[in-house]
């Protein structure tokens, strides 16, 4: 009996077969969503709206100075009368004056702000060089035409509104009418001058930086911000007229008399400027036109005024928390990890509030087991990153972290696995010492078409610093005299086409001097000398703010992150918050030994001052106002370490710490101890 192998034709089906899915993956979990997806877009449109509140109540402010305008032009509150002030401010000119004063003073200082706002303080220890950081941006240029350019648009819309013909743009002369109006020239000086004041006021107040507060800080009063704003704009624009009374004399008595002695320009200038080579310009001049100081005046306290308003008003705005209403931590931790520092103190903020007042959300941040890394791991890594750049700025004093300078690795070619049958050896270097050649040879290799005293010379813009080849071979007397030499000859044809600019700057600046010398009284040479000290001199406290820039942050971010701990003493399900105790405590005790630090050294300082009291009082002022800094800091970390002992007490003793941790936790033990008893 044979059998016979079924045909497979017989078993083949018209479905491909699969093979069975298996429910044991190793499924991805999911991680936070960026900040840039869920906090931030929500961030944006509430400050969208408060942007929208600012406008509206600069333009209400704008409104009401317009109306005052109006009212002042037809002749005050006298002539006009009750039914005249009461309509005033309803009549159709009044309300297009409103619209055209807003936008061409209230809408640029905004959207000025707005653009450059920024959330770093500028680092700088003097007035004299927070001026030279500020110039050396170019939001700083931006934001001095827009100043001008509104400056100069609210002088027109004076001059179109008063109707005086004596400001108009040219004089009322049959004979010249080209002549331009010097009435309306110094309203123009004017209000560029207080543009300039203003500008230089907002640098070096760091104006252009985010306004840092911290949570307890109450909510602004916009009545006594207004009223701060004028009586600040009085005092600028009172100080920036006899500025302007100053340079308006100077362009007449010098600069444009030797405008006219330059050749061709006299053709130029002669048919509007002849008129103000006739008659002195003299210190009682200004005096002769106290009506018109009168009005230059008003028309710069109003626009000072309307500029420290909005941007006030813009400082508010920002300076109050931004409650999103989120449901859950969970956006606000992803908000925490925004690369903006603005963003961060926003989502600390919130999350201070949300978790201070629901068990229910503390639990959902320490219980999360969905994510990886889960809500609490996120936040805790974010803080402690923030708090340990902070921490690394200050053991540097400041100063930015310096890049590591190792040996250059030469890069290799890939190769493949080497061909079979050819050997690899072993030593890959040479085994004989490499020797020094002899002098003669190094006279030659360095006046040689490829040596290094040819490449000086064909290196014209680079030739005035000296070639790293050069600095590693500066041993042989000989290469380095012909280092310097071509170093030397390279820089003098390097500085030949700037050589006369350079001298007639020298030249100015000494007949500046000697005139300076020979003719200023002694009381104005002290006040210089007074000045020119307070300009160039650090100041400690610029320092120690240089050290802390983020310190406001930083204090919200351990007063979160201790009472988060606190809190998980007894709502911390699955010990995700105990197992990072240790490196939390770590860190702060860490950061506070460092504020210590500093503190002891502006002691030392302090206890060292000399005796002269013009002296010593200066320098104890910016010793306290440092210390104050430092303090700020120093007690928000005192105070979590402190809320931590105080909450978990003797448990704290099952934790290992490093002993420079210990010792410093041990003091916080004991005062636990002498408080409760």
């Amino acid at each position: 009996m044979s059998t016979s192998t079924p045909s497979g034709s017989r078993f083949r089906t018209s479905t491909p077969v699969k093979a069975k899915t298996s429910t044991l993956i190793n499924r991805s979990s999911p991680s936070l969503p960026p900040a840039s997806q869920t906090f931030e877009p929500q961030v944006k449109s509430v400050l969208r709206y408060r942007l929208s509140r600012v406008f509206l109540w600069s333009a209400l402010l704008c409104w009401v100075v317009n109306t005052v305008w109006v009212v002042w032009q037809t002749g005050g509150p006298g002539h006009a009368g009750l039914w005249g002030i009461v309509t005033a401010p309803l009549g159709f000119l009044t309300l297009v004056g409103s619209l055209v004063l807003w936008i061409s003073s209230a809408v640029p200082v905004i959207v000025l702000r707005k653009v450059f706002l920024t959330p770093q303080r500028t680092a700088a220890t003097s007035p004299q060089k927070s001026l030279a950081a500020a110039l050396s941006k170019s939001s700083t240029k931006t934001a001095f035409v827009t100043y001008a350019l509104s400056a100069v648009a609210l002088a027109f819309i004076h001059t179109v509104q008063s109707g005086d013909p004596r400001l108009s743009l040219f004089v009322k002369s049959k004979k010249h009418p080209q002549y331009l109006n010097g009435r309306f020239l110094f309203l123009i000086l004017s209000q560029l001058v207080t543009a300039a004041s203003f500008l230089l006021r907002n640098l070096l107040r760091d104006r252009f930086a985010f306004r840092w507060i911290g949570m307890s800080s109450g909510k602004p009063v916009l009545l006594l911000d207004l009223f701060l704003a004028f009586m600040v704009s009085a005092v600028s624009i009172t100080a920036a007229l006899p500025l302007a009374c100053t340079l308006f004399g100077l362009v007449r008595m010098l600069v444009l008399p030797i405008l006219y002695k330059l050749p061709f320009l006299p053709l130029f200038l002669r048919p509007f400027t002849a008129h103000f080579l006739r008659g002195p310009y003299t210190l009682s001049l200004p005096f002769r036109h106290l009506a018109f100081l009168g009005r230059a005046w008003f028309v710069g306290f109003t626009t000072l005024f309307l500029w420290e308003a909005a941007e006030t008003m813009f400082d508010d705005m920002l300076a109050e928390p931004v409650d999103v209403g989120a449901p859950s931590p969970v956006p606000l931790v992803s908000g925490i990890a925004s690369t903006d520092p603005i963003m961060k103190y926003f989502a600390y903020a919130e999350l201070s509030k949300m978790t201070a007042s629901s068990v229910a959300h503390r639990q959902t941040l320490f219980g999360d087991q969905n994510n990886i890394p889960n809500v609490w791991g996120t936040f805790v890594r974010e803080s402690l990153l923030l708090l340990g750049k902070d921490y690394q700025r200050l053991l540097r004093r400041g100063a930015e972290p310096v890049a590591s300078t190792g040996p250059a690795s030469t890069p290799s070619k890939p190769s493949g696995p080497p061909a079979i049958g050819t050997p690899v050896p072993l030593l890959r270097q040479s085994i004989l010492r490499s020797q020094a050649g002899s002098p003669r040879e190094e006279v030659l290799n360095t006046l040689a078409s490829d040596g290094p005293l040819a490449k000086v010379v064909d290196q014209t813009a680079e030739a005035a610093h000296i070639p790293e080849l050069f600095r590693s071979v500066a041993s042989t007397p000989l290469k380095e005299t012909a280092v310097v030499e071509a170093a030397k000859a390279a820089a003098t044809t390097v500085a030949h086409p700037a050589g006369l600019v350079q001298r007639v700057k020298s030249a100015l600046r000494k007949r500046v001097g000697d005139l300076y010398e020979q003719h200023a009284p002694e009381f104005v040479k002290e006040q210089v000398v007074g000045f020119v000290k307070w300009w160039t001199e650090d100041r400690i406290s610029k320092k120690v703010d240089m050290c802390l820039p983020m310190r406001e942050l930083d204090v919200v971010v351990i007063e979160v992150l201790t009472k988060m701990v606190c809190a998980s003493l007894t709502e911390d399900r699955y010990g995700n918050v105990q197992r990072d105790i240790p490196k939390i405590l770590e860190a702060l005790l860490a950061f506070l030994s460092a504020v210590e630090d500093y503190q002891s050294e502006l002691l030392k300082q302090m206890e060292s001052l000399p005796d002269d009291p013009s002296i010593r009082e200066p320098l104890r002022e910016e010793l306290e106002k440092a210390t104050g800094i430092l303090a700020y800091v120093g007690d928000g970390l005192k105070n979590g370490v402190a809320r931590i002992v105080l909450t978990f007490g003797d448990t704290l003793t099952a934790f290992k710490f490093p002993p420079r941790t210990a010792a410093k936790l041990q003091g916080f033990m004991d005062f636990r101890q002498a408080v409760a008893q």
